[in-house]
């Protein structure tokens, strides 16, 4: 309810507001108890019997057919089943499936391949251009800094996945880290193999 700003204030105003609201929701469950309760409509009534049921003096002929067009079926179609109360349980959706597999192991091979043509590329008298590497770094220093990547990417698809399971942020990090060991296989081999 609005009210001007200036409006007075009466004590205990918000409790009697409190109680109008609790006073409502048992008017509604009482409606509500009221029409789950109610004798439905069976065929021996439906066939003249209604008026007799409900309204002891009124006439017999008096059909359910002949008000506004209702039959026996669209009655009993309209008082819901208990069937339509249940609520279908949540299926958590699979964060480990077949994509994220796949995408997460082209991260690490991408990165073996990018290692070992690197290595191969070191033994040829070729330098790294990677800054981070130096410029000769031994085996245990690209697989360190290699699988560390790879481990990192695969914790935040994974964490992303179950945050939010309808996106597909999830796949930017496997596909970022994939491009740019590809991208550094392609050019290592290009460089040994185009002398």
């Amino acid at each position: 309810m609005c009210a001007p700003k200036n409006a007075p204030t009466v004590p205990g105003n918000r409790a009697l507001s409190e109680w109008k609201l609790v006073a409502s929701q048992l008017a509604c469950l009482a409606v509500a108890l009221t029409w789950l309760t109610a004798p439905s409509f069976s065929a021996a009534q439906a066939k003249g019997e209604v008026a007799r049921a409900i309204l002891p003096d009124a006439p017999v002929d008096a059909r359910v057919e002949s008000t506004a067009g209702f039959s026996p079926a669209a009655i009993q179609s309209a008082v819901p089943s208990v069937r339509d109360f249940v609520i279908e349980p949540y299926h958590k959706p699979k964060i480990i499936d077949r994509e994220f597999i796949i995408l997460n192991s082209l991260t690490f091979i991408s990165n073996v391949a990018d290692s070992e043509i690197s290595l191969h590329g070191l033994n040829l008298g070729l330098r790294e251009s990677n800054p981070i590497l130096g410029s000769h770094p031994s085996r245990e220093a690209y697989y360190a800094l290699g699988v560390s990547n790879c481990l990192a990417a695969l914790y935040l698809s994974y964490h992303f996945k179950r945050v939010s399971p309808g996106r597909g942020w999830w796949k930017a990090f496997p596909v970022a880290l994939t491009t740019a060991h590809t991208f550094g296989a392609v050019y290592s081999a290009a460089n040994i193999y185009g002398r």
